[in-house]
């Protein structure tokens, strides 16, 4: 299926946020672990820090501990950023469901229910509200719910 005019859909574009530029430098300055720390705060919502610091704790002491290279960390952030799979778009034929915060800064609005157009199967978008981009850590039952049913209803 052709992409909506005037949305780029199956690469980075201009709708993600201008903190993906500042990334790299800021790599080289300090560190990689520093970096994808300062890429979890950004990310989660404030109710995660709030309602589960136990869980924010050991997210930020794992991404401390993160032994990646500056130069891994870049190659993957490029990946992240460059990546294009616009040739691919229309191909996926199986049942999908995503799952989407409403409070997620990386994805949009307009990409979560624009993406239903590149599925040439049943889709479903499930939207939890006040979720950001990490929905299977800050309300993992629910994500567990959904995946579920999902499986469930789409067992051959």
């Amino acid at each position: 299926k052709p992409p909506t005019p005037g949305r780029t859909s199956g690469k980075a574009d201009a709708s993600c946020p201008p903190m993906f530029a500042s990334w790299p430098a800021l790599a080289k300055q300090v560190s990689a672990p520093f970096v994808m720390r300062d890429v979890a705060l950004w990310a989660f919502t404030g109710p995660f820090f709030t309602e589960r610091p136990a869980d924010a704790a050991e997210f930020a002491a794992a991404m401390a501990s993160l032994d990646q290279s500056v130069d891994t960390y870049l190659a993957q952030l490029a990946v992240i950023q460059n990546h294009d799979a616009t040739d691919r778009l229309g191909q996926i034929k199986v049942p999908t469901l995503y799952i989407w915060g409403d409070a997620d800064d990386t994805v949009g609005r307009a990409a979560a229910e624009g993406t239903g157009e590149f599925i040439d199967a049943p889709y479903q978008l499930e939207v939890l509200p006040g979720v950001g981009h990490y929905a299977a850590d800050q309300v993992p039952d629910r994500v567990n719910e959904l995946l579920l049913s999902h499986l469930h209803r789409n067992a051959s």
